[in-house]
């Protein structure tokens, strides 16, 4: 007799139904896998279990014997031993044993034990006494008890001093101690999926599992599972079962409320395996045990609500015809003061520029929005087509040069005009350079918006709950655009002293944030 010993989860059935897989590919074992949940073992109980076993009787039918239920526990036991010799006789073959797999048995020594039948250990004597009474005259013969870590300890403790202790031998390790399952670790976790996926794919008719960067974790193909939401359900339920449950929980959601054949709609992203880790939270192990880890689920389960709110503002939003300079311009004003009430902004409708920097009156011509906080003034210029970029480009850096502005950030809307409007923001940043003696491109900085944002802006510009407004402009600034952290890092930083040999600027976007 044996055990396998693990956590709640960890894989012990699995691996007791491995066992018996590879047992019943070999013709000289009988294999059975006998699940003590919902059942009370007395002798007579137990061989009429293994009598009335589909294994058991399948066994014998290979050897031509048909098991008769003589309605008599020492009869039936007599006749398979009987018959095992014969078999054994037969063949010529002193291997032929019977394996008996026993799971399910925290379950039934807890059923036993609120039933009023002893405690712990006296049940776990009583359990082992009938098995051995059973097996005493059936030779070659394995008995292995899938048990808790818990279990474990009663377990050892019920076989001192007594003979069934001289039947167990534990599995160990080379320092004596019994070998357990243990949690997966985050790489086993991923590998699992796949292999999980795998499979549901073999049972759906070999659906082809497409490979998309968003699930791909170090060359391990996921889908639809994103590596974000693995280490979600790992971090809450590190054991095989929790985190196969998990997957099979939101495929299924996914399969259930998806309205369209496009295969990439199952993606299970970090916030949908929030929802599941949420709902069926008395699933995971580790649920309610770590504060911090809490505290990340709360806040993934805040964001699915917010982006939710975010695509309802952005589809409203599109009921304009297209995004003007005008309108975009206004809902990035309004976006900044939203995002920090001590940014100043120039409400002023036209801004005239002059280039005279004593001029006592400082106004900007083709600069389409001006930002103050403190002593500082940021000109934002909106780059959205190429028919004004060379007068607003040039317009910033004069506006830098006359020190009328300390700042500048260049918000390019798309994506074909950004390696232009680099080479020209580049040849500027020379100009000022051999004019001047100062590297100006460490207080310029390029941004791009994709047209998504920019919907998201004009549909927040619209909202007339302010603090709705602000709990979204926050979340959408601090999830992608930073914004924020952009205007800060420009102020702390000053025009450079032109470094000799110094003939190429930087200026693609986020280099300027080191300083590069």
């Amino acid at each position: 007799m044996t055990c396998v010993i693990g956590h709640p989860g960890v894989g012990k059935t699995q691996m007791l139904h491995y066992i018996d897989y590879v047992s019943k590919k070999k013709n000289n074992r009988l294999s059975m896998i006998l699940d003590l949940k919902d059942k009370t073992i007395s002798d007579d109980d137990l061989t009429n279990y293994i009598l009335k076993n589909e294994s058991v009787n399948s066994f014998f039918k290979k050897y031509n014997y048909d098991l008769v239920d003589y309605n008599n526990s020492e009869r039936n036991l007599k006749q398979m031993q009987e018959l095992m010799t014969k078999i054994r006789v037969d063949n010529r073959n002193n291997k032929i044993g019977f394996c008996l797999l026993i799971d399910s048995v925290d379950e039934y020594v807890r059923k036993m034990e609120s039933s009023g039948k002893g405690n712990k250990r006296e049940i776990i004597r009583n359990l082992l006494g009938t098995i051995m009474s059973l097996f005493n005259d059936l030779s070659n013969t394995c008995v292995v008890f899938a048990i808790t870590r818990d279990l474990y300890t009663d377990l050892k403790e019920s076989l001192k001093d007594t003979s069934q202790g001289r039947r167990f031998s534990f599995v160990t390790d080379k320092n004596g101690e019994p070998i357990i399952l243990d949690r997966f670790d985050f790489e086993d976790s991923k590998k699992m999926v796949h292999k999980f996926m795998e499979l549901w794919s073999e049972r759906n008719g070999n659906i082809q599992l497409p490979c998309i960067d968003s699930c791909n974790a170090n060359g391990v193909n996921t889908f639809p599972f994103t590596e974000e939401a693995i280490e979600l359900f790992w971090e809450f339920g590190s054991v095989p079962g929790d985190i196969a449950m998990a997957c099979s929980l939101a495929l299924n959601e996914k399969i259930f409320s998806c309205k369209s054949n496009d295969i990439h709609n199952l993606i299970v992203n970090k916030h949908d395996a929030a929802e599941v880790v949420r709902r069926f939270s008395t699933y995971f192990v580790n649920y309610g045990k770590n504060q911090e880890l809490q505290n990340k689920l709360d806040n993934l389960l805040d964001a699915k609500v917010k982006t939710a709110e975010i695509e309802g503002i952005r589809y409203n939003a599109k009921k304009y015809t297209n995004i003007s300079s005008e309108l975009l311009i206004d809902s990035f004003s309004n976006y900044l003061k939203l995002l920090n009430s001590n940014f100043g902004i120039n409400e002023s409708d036209k801004h005239v520029f002059i280039k005279n920097r004593n001029h006592y009156d400082l106004k900007f011509e083709n600069i389409d929005l001006l930002v103050h906080y403190k002593a500082h003034t940021i000109g934002f210029q909106f780059l959205l087509d190429n028919k004004s970029n060379h007068d607003k480009i040039r317009a910033i850096f004069a506006a830098l040069t006359n020190n009328q502005i300390n700042e500048a950030i260049f918000i390019v809307l798309s994506n074909n005009l950004i390696e232009g409007i680099e080479k020209r923001i580049n040849n500027n940043v020379k100009k000022l350079i051999h004019s001047k003696s100062k590297d100006y491109s460490y207080v310029v900085e390029l941004k791009q918006l994709d047209m998504e944002e920019c919907w998201e802006i004009i549909g927040l510009h619209d909202l007339e709950n302010r603090d709705k407004k602000e709990k979204l402009t926050t979340f959408i600034d601090n999830k992608k655009l930073k914004f924020d952290k952009t205007i800060f890092g420009l102020i702390n930083k000053k025009p450079l002293e032109k470094k000799r040999n110094k003939n190429v600027i930087d200026l693609t976007p986020g280099s300027l944030d080191t300083g590069n």
